[in-house]
């Protein structure tokens, strides 16, 4: 690709991480606008600026919609020089300033056509079809001529109408195109006073019925990601006033956006938090104060405003400078005692119908440890939705709310990791990623790509969030003593949250997953999983984040539950693994060391040098995973496309770091991962021997007997002792051979037929699985004791009654076969297959 494209390539990766995906790039330092993800045709909230010409290609981009507003550089910081520093710097600010100014000026034309429309609105009364259907009065707003449309103004904070919201009578809202939102709203209820009570709602209709309910004076935010900036806003104006967050409980959608937006800007102003509490009969659907209204009447509403309110107070009264004392009640309205109440206790409508309100009390509603609990219960992609946002809220790190929340989920068991506290300052991630491969080098007997590529591995566990591909470390060595057990030490001492284990059982394997988010560490994998199908399904299921979940029954109703399975995973055996777990794996091959090769001991390593990589790791992972995720990356391509996915994510972060890590990664994935270096599977292999036969007999057709005879005659090949040190049989050829299509048929040479195969019939299947032009082979040697093939001479000892299927000859101890010679799929390595060579040689 060449600079200028991978350039404009790399920018649209970086919007494309935000939803942002504008037609064309053009990297000509003009505003570009054009539709966001959540703009109707024409809207045309999303903007950038890309500038594409000198040593530094740099940019910015964002979506006035949601206050979005990003810098952008080809290259990292680090390596501009102080010019170029000084030229991307002043690029992005006029950028911005430029965007920020044709923000402006369209807002002023939308804010006047705005306040155009307002003027030739007329009143709304209580009969409106939104205002009917709501059974809420009408607060000073509009409709439309025509069908009665609902308005609904926003002002900014100098009181000025700038945006209008229109809501039809089944209650679907729209804003006026290319006006403000941010920071506007619409207060209706009386003027509010500098020490009274305020309400802070999402919706008109949730803010009439509280101010119904209360009397309060009531301020519309329109939706829940406004009601922070709502909320500072009033708070700036009003510094002694008590503010209550009217929260709309969003139980039904992922992270409750309702709750969590209002509790953040209760925390923010030192307000109240009141959520609406429906008890026993709660509707499904029922989510905000005018469902509860028309749930459970007025009074309901009230006692749970009123609650928050009173508990609020008292914990201010309580504070050491007992700043915003209030004793008073909201207002007379409210028709409940000032104590908090639970949910069995009955607040009656104005009707009598007895429905119960569970209104809850304190100033958040929400204990750290009911906070807990209710991340507990949501479903493991809808706590990866909250759990940074909810962290931040909290005050902790993210780790520290994983590891409660799987404390919850383990029923109260212990969380088996360590705390690990991030780094004090940002990490340099090429330094950080150098001192990792030193460090495995330091105690394991490893080439130098195998130490980059573990390195790199150790890192993703700590992106797990950040990256779409998982791949298996798969650590093996062909005998003992090689240093596997070493380097998956290493791994559970500096991967995120390891877990390991020399035995588990795929119950325990997706339960843990489910409960704790582990790197799974897992050793003797030769010995435990060899035979254990499920086992290695559930190990490879976990490859691909879209598709890492498993699905069992549980309870006495047996009922279904999908749990994930994804996440990080390393496994060390003796010998090979299961060719499905190699292909979804970073192959570590180690060999034992030689005596002039010294290693330390990993119990020797000095106190708090894998806390202090843990802690870097932590916070360049904090500091980075959303450059991580963004990342779109070059890969080589002579990696075929299942190691392509493997090592994705592992080039991501080479990326990100910088430095020589881009160029170390690629030779790593080349030497460890690249086509010919990948160890084939049996059936590839069969495959091979297939072809080295055709090409040696010169065979358009041939034998099954006959090709199973020559398949055998090489003791060196597997396949004379395939069968638990039996020969492979016919019938096992021909299932091998029918996974690819390829079938046996009745074959005729002279007057006999034999059941057999057409080398045309291989030539798709060839193509497909072998690299053709890595075999050569040499000129067809004589043979006395070589049987015929059907290629060329009538069938061996058989008359015209021969039978369809032959048997094999028998292998004869010193039997001349003709040299072939193939080059290995090892690069650079050639071998001589019939041994007329020397091996030095070959080499």
């Amino acid at each position: 690709m060449s600079g200028p494209r991978k350039t404009e390539a790399t920018f649209a990766a970086a919007l494309a991480a935000h939803d942002l995906t504008p037609s064309e790039i053009v990297s000509d330092g003009r505003i570009r606008r054009f539709d966001g993800p959540d703009d109707k045709r024409g809207q045309r909230n999303a903007w950038y600026v890309l500038y594409g010409d000198g040593s530094v290609s740099a940019g910015a981009f964002g979506y006035w919609k949601t206050g979005l507003s990003e810098k952008w550089c080809a290259r990292p910081q680090r390596t501009l020089s102080a010019a170029e520093h000084k030229l991307n710097r002043e690029r992005i600010e006029n950028a911005q300033s430029a965007a920020a100014a044709e923000r402006a000026k369209i807002r002023e034309r939308a804010a006047t056509a705005a306040r155009r429309i307002w003027e030739n609105a007329h009143d709304a009364d209580d009969t409106n079809p939104y205002l009917s259907h709501k059974s809420v009065k009408s607060y000073g707003v509009k409709e439309t001529d025509d069908n009665r449309t609902l308005i609904v103004p926003l002002h900014n904070a100098a009181g000025v109408i700038v945006n209008l919201q229109f809501i039809n009578g089944r209650g679907e809202k729209r804003f006026k195109g290319g006006c403000e939102v941010s920071g506007c709203s619409y207060q209706f209820g009386g003027e509010p006073q500098a020490d009274g009570v305020l309400l802070i709602g999402e919706g008109y209709a949730t803010c009439a019925s509280v101010h119904a309910a209360t009397g309060a004076p009531a301020v519309v935010a329109f939706n829940c990601n406004n009601l922070l900036s709502v909320a500072r806003a009033w708070r700036a104006r009003l510094p002694s006033a008590q503010i209550v967050l009217a929260a709309d409980d969003d139980h039904m959608t992922a992270g409750n956006p309702g709750v969590t937006a209002a509790r953040a800007a209760t925390h923010a102003i030192g307000g109240a938090l009141a959520i609406p509490r429906f008890g026993d009969g709660r509707p499904d659907n029922a989510s905000d104060f005018n469902d509860l209204q028309a749930f459970a009447g007025p009074d309901a509403v009230a006692a749970c405003i009123e609650t928050a309110y009173l508990a609020s107070a008292q914990d201010k009264a309580d504070t050491p400078d007992g700043r915003a004392h209030h004793t008073g009640k909201v207002s007379a309205q409210a028709a409940v005692t000032a104590q908090p109440t639970n949910s069995d206790d009955d607040v009656s409508d104005a009707n009598g119908s007895g429905k119960q309100a569970d209104c809850g009390s304190g100033t958040d509603n929400e204990s750290d440890d009911d906070a807990i609990a209710r991340l507990a219960a949501l479903g493991t992609m809808s706590y990866d939705r909250v759990r940074r946002v909810e962290a931040k809220r909290l005050g902790v790190q993210v780790g520290t709310l994983d590891r409660l929340v799987a404390a919850i989920r383990n029923n109260g068991g212990d969380f088996p990791f360590a705390e690990i506290d991030l780094w004090s300052e940002p990490v340099d991630g090429a330094a950080l990623l150098s001192e990792l491969a030193v460090v495995v080098r330091r105690f394991v007997v490893c080439d130098p790509v195998t130490a980059h590529a573990a390195a790199l591995w150790i890192a993703m566990t700590w992106l797990i969030d950040d990256v779409n591909i998982a791949p298996l470390a798969a650590i093996s060595s062909p005998e003992k003593r090689c240093g596997k057990s070493t380097l998956l030490g290493l791994f559970a001492r500096l991967t995120c949250r390891p877990l390991a284990a020399s035995n588990i059982s795929p119950a325990a394997l997706f339960r843990s997953i489910e409960a704790w988010r582990p790197t799974l560490v897992i050793d003797e994998a030769d010995a435990f999983a060899k035979d254990n199908e499920e086992l290695r399904g559930l190990l490879n299921a976990g490859h691909t984040r879209d598709t890492a979940y498993v699905v069992r029954v549980v309870g006495d109703d047996f009922r279904p539950k999908q749990f994930s399975v994804w996440g990080a995973k390393a496994i060390a055996g003796i010998g090979k693994l299961a060719d499905t777990i190699v292909d979804r794996s970073i192959c570590f091959e180690l060999r034992r060391r030689l005596p002039h090769e010294k290693v330390d001991k990993l119990r020797h390593a000095e106190p708090g040098l894998f806390d202090m990589l843990a802690s870097k790791l932590a916070r360049w992972a904090d500091d980075n995973g959303p450059t991580v995720r963004s990342a779109r990356v070059d890969l080589p391509d002579s990696l075929n496309d299942r190691a392509a996915d493997n090592w994705e994510p592992l080039f991501q972060i080479a990326h990100t770091a910088g430095g020589v890590w881009p160029e170390l990664a690629r030779r790593a994935a080349l030497a460890l991962s690249g086509d010919r270096g990948q160890e084939q599977s049996v059936s590839v292999e069969l495959l091979a021997d297939i072809h080295e036969i055709f090409e040696t007999q010169k065979a358009v057709r041939i034998a099954s007997a006959d090709l199973l005879r020559a398949l055998l005659d090489d003791e060196e090949k597997l396949w004379a002792t395939w069968n638990h040190g039996k020969p492979l049989s016919l019938k096992q050829l021909a299932k091998r051979l029918g996974q690819f299509g390829i079938k046996s048929r009745n074959i005729r040479s002279g007057y006999a037929v034999a059941k057999g195969y057409d080398r045309a019939d291989f030539s798709d299947t060839f193509a497909r699985y072998l690299f053709l032009d890595d075999f050569a082979a040499t000129p067809l040697q004589p043979s006395t004791s070589k049987a015929y093939s059907v290629a060329g001479a009538p069938l061996q000892g058989h008359g015209k009654n021969a039978p369809a299927t032959l048997k094999p000859i028998p292998v004869k101890a010193d039997s001349e076969c003709s040299g072939v010679a193939a080059k290995n799929r090892g690069i650079g390595e050639e071998h001589d297959h019939a041994g007329d060579n020397n091996a030095e040689d070959a080499l």
